[in-house]
């Protein structure tokens, strides 16, 4: 089998070289700096990977278009243009409709209410310039903007009124030139956020993991740490009993039938679970480790596995309890002094310590980038109240190690 891969993963690498799999990486020139590929041949070198014109250009010059068996991609932008790609050469992948539907959250929100599917009341602002008046009527305040088509909370605001809705998106004018809409305006939920991952073949969901965000994705805009918790599906099999089916109608609105996914819902204050967005790829932070610790499975292997292979044996139960994930908090500036990572390693419960920064990095307003990268911790508790403390622990004694200088 041949198989093109927009990107690139040692996962897949691993994979592919245990089953005879032929691997094509389409690398850009992000991809290209990057250190210890595992790469079986040369790269497919293009300037955009989601321009289906520079694939088919490229493919050409390397004399394999035609001569592919699946296209994947685990990147959210490359999601369409992997699909659409795959049409052109009658290879494997996500149908190109359930692949725009993953993509673009309008799209997607329509088919799931229209399948029954509680879903917040959203519009379409066809651009930055769009009046705030007319397009906007029949929202609620609060509410939240963001990006059609975008990962994590790139580019989303709450908004408290009208007056300010037409204010943000004056500022988005200046702030997203290079993304000018369309925006998806929504009624914003006060309530738990919580994201399902796992894996669906065939229309059933065959693996399903539950995490409860320790606080709410919006709240990154307010400099707090991103984290959540993966719950017990035995003290929640009642939870997971309801997702389960939420999941499997979701997914089947959307057209996703055999992937990987992340979903994302909340559970109102006011009453009611509310579809929130779902994407098919895995889930981001540390949420794939925290899933590998408490259930075995690696979804990164798994999402290739189940797109190119169809393969996917569920994982065996394990020993209960609950696995957490957070970043790691490091104030704005530049670092003089960082705290005794064995120290760290060594406190109850700690699975995994990543350190995503070093002496002298410059750290950035975290208003402003949502993704420090300045490490993350991965720890286990019996209780959801254990797991939350330990994480809260190691946040507390970081915290007090790090220094910083302002520049």
């Amino acid at each position: 089998m041949r198989v093109l891969v927009l990107g690139h993963s040692s996962a897949y690498a691993d994979y592919a070289e245990e089953n005879g799999i032929v691997l094509f990486n389409v690398l850009d020139a992000h991809g290209l700096r990057l250190e210890n590929l595992r790469l079986q041949r040369d790269p497919i070198a293009v300037a955009d990977r989601t321009s289906i014109a520079e694939m088919i250009s490229a493919l050409h010059r390397r004399g394999i278009y035609g001569d592919i068996d699946a296209v994947f991609t685990n990147s959210e932008a490359g999601m369409v243009t992997a699909s659409a790609l795959a049409e052109l050469l009658g290879a494997r992948a996500l149908p190109v409709r359930a692949a725009v539907a993953a993509r673009d959250k309008a799209f997607q929100k329509t088919l799931v209410r229209e399948a029954g599917i509680p879903v917040t009341p959203s519009v379409v602002l066809e651009s930055n310039h769009s009046p705030a008046g007319a397009a906007a009527e029949g929202i609620r305040y609060p509410a939240v903007i963001k990006p059609l088509a975008s990962a994590g909370t790139h580019g989303v605001t709450k908004v408290r009124d009208r007056e300010h809705l037409g204010e943000v998106l004056r500022a988005y004018n200046d702030v997203y030139r290079g993304v000018p809409g369309p925006w998806l305006l929504e009624e914003f939920v006060d309530g738990v956020e919580f994201h399902l991952d796992g894996i669906v073949r065939n229309g059933v969901v065959e693996f399903l993991s539950v995490g409860r965000y320790v606080r709410n994705m919006l709240e990154l805009r307010n400099g707090n740490l991103v984290g959540s918790l993966v719950m017990d599906p035995v003290d929640h099999a009642d939870m997971y009993a309801r997702y389960h089916r939420l999941a499997e109608d979701s997914l089947a609105a959307l057209g996703l039938t055999s992937t990987v996914f992340h979903m994302e819902l909340f559970e109102s204050d006011r009453g009611g679970t509310f579809f929130s967005e779902c994407a098919a790829r895995c889930g981001g932070g540390r949420i794939l480790p925290s899933i590998e610790h408490r259930f075995g499975v690696e979804l990164e292997s798994t999402a290739f596995k189940v797109a190119v292979m169809d393969d996917f044996t569920p994982p065996e139960p394990r020993e209960r309890g609950y696995v957490g994930w957070s970043e790691l908090p490091v104030p704005t500036g530049r670092i003089t002094r960082l705290p005794d990572v064995k120290q760290i390693q060594n406190m109850p419960g700690v699975l995994d310590l990543d350190l995503g920064v070093a002496l002298g990095d410059h750290v950035p307003d975290r208003r402003t980038v949502l993704s420090l990268g300045t490490g993350c911790v991965v720890v286990r508790g019996a209780t959801a109240e254990e797991a939350e403390r330990r994480m809260q622990d190691v946040i507390d004694v970081f915290a007090e190690g790090v220094e910083v200088v302002l520049s």
